[in-house]
């Protein structure tokens, strides 16, 4: 077991303890991984972390072969997202300019920046993301952003760093927005986008969003201002997020990051808020599962689906929920399918993952297991010839 450790914001020792959590059989390529998420809030900056954090080494294994950010969404669905983004971002650099994306996924936001005039440049750990990228002619170094060579010619050469939901994967907040800050030229920008704990309750989907394993922080507005002038930045906007959970930052460098955290000033009752949001967010948790419950014993009983040949799309932990619903225990899943090309050809909850090619007339009804998605996903499966009677939309 790992030691616990103090808060990496503020260097205090005194949290309150949120809950834990335990998932097993989280599967890579080759291997499988046992994780517990056993989740604090600091009394003193507010700042939501795994205390003790994952082991960096299973995560790196996870990362490397499984994880894609657009996990079962339709392309054209992944490249609007990330056109939001992209179009925020663009407010702070110009024609001409470099920009560094960490974690940049198959590269489609630095494909934007690069019909926008910019030089792109990308950080990725996952192997078949790096290839993506390099197939479409831009510059990745793969690997983790603390294996990235820094140097004298690597530093200060960025006018814009962003990173897409990275934040909250990162074993240390403080040392990665220190390296954003070494990239980034003096009053250049870092533009990012991270799950918003105050936010949580409005995603709509059954999902806890709070005791995610590879999510090892949590921020707030507030705590995230702490944490940019902690690292030598000046916030300029917050802006509505690509995903109703999240909230997307944009800050100026205005120094090298300051030595120490005792230099900064902290709301007395910042943990308080913290908790409040928190508490709130665990009570749409319950709400949102209790609904999906009820709608889906009304579904089963009109559409008989345990006497049917059920395909669930999407292989993420919103159907992993789904498949521990008491509902489900005499439905027989045949396979589930997800766009994810990682993700094909493993077990989720000992069912096999499949490309969504495998849907034949065989198979009596398609469940899309996706809230924010569940349009595009649907218009994916009628332009594959599946008739609308026999796809189920849970949230429609």
């Amino acid at each position: 077991m790992k030691r616990e450790m103090k808060c990496v914001l503020c260097g205090h020792d005194s949290y309150e303890i949120i809950g834990e959590k335990q998932f097993e059989n989280i599967r890579t390529k080759n291997e499988s991984f046992a994780f517990t998420v056993r989740l604090v809030c600091c009394k003193k900056c507010g700042i939501v972390f795994q205390n003790p954090l994952q082991d960096l080494r299973k995560l790196e294994a996870y990362y490397t072969t499984m994880y894609r950010e657009e996990g079962c969404r339709p392309p054209q669905a992944v490249e609007k997202e990330f056109n939001l983004r992209a179009e925020f971002a663009c407010k702070f650099v110009k024609k001409g300019q470099r920009v560094m994306e960490i974690g940049c996924a198959d590269g489609t936001t630095l494909g934007i920046f690069r019909n926008r005039g910019m030089i792109p440049y990308g950080i990725e750990v996952s192997k078949s993301n790096v290839s993506l990228c390099r197939g479409k002619n831009i510059e990745v170094f793969s690997g983790l952003y603390e294996k990235y060579p820094l140097s004298k010619e690597r530093e200060l050469v960025f006018d814009l760093v962003c990173n897409y939901f990275v934040l909250e994967h990162v074993v240390s907040p403080v040392k990665f927005l220190s390296f954003c800050n070494r990239l980034v030229n003096v009053g250049g920008t870092v533009c990012i986008e991270v799950p918003d704990i105050g936010a949580y309750e409005n995603e709509e989907s059954p999902s806890d969003l709070l005791f995610i394993y590879e999510h090892q922080f949590h921020f707030t507005q507030e705590t995230i201002d702490i944490l940019l002038r902690r690292c030598g930045f000046k916030l300029l906007e917050f802006a509505n997020s690509s995903q109703p959970f999240g909230m997307h930052f944009a800050a100026r460098k205005v120094s090298c990051p300051l030595s120490s955290h005792r230099t900064l000033d902290f709301p007395s009752n910042v943990s308080d808020v913290v908790m409040k949001k928190i508490k709130r967010a665990e009570e749409s948790f319950v709400k949102r599962e209790t609904m999906l419950r009820e709608k889906l014993s009304l579904l089963i009983k009109r559409r008989k689906l345990d006497k049917k040949t059920v395909v669930i799309f999407g292989a993420d932990n919103h159907t992993k929920i789904l498949l521990r619903l008491p509902e489900f225990k005499n439905i027989s899943v045949k396979f589930i399918v997800d766009n994810n090309k990682d993700k094909q050809g493993i077990l989720c909850c000992n069912i096999p993952v499949c490309s969504p090619n495998t849907i034949d007339c065989s198979m009596d009804t398609v469940i899309i297991s996706s809230r924010s998605f569940e349009s595009e996903i649907f218009e994916q499966l009628l332009g594959m010839g599946i008739e609308p009677q026999r796809i189920v939309r849970l949230y429609s």
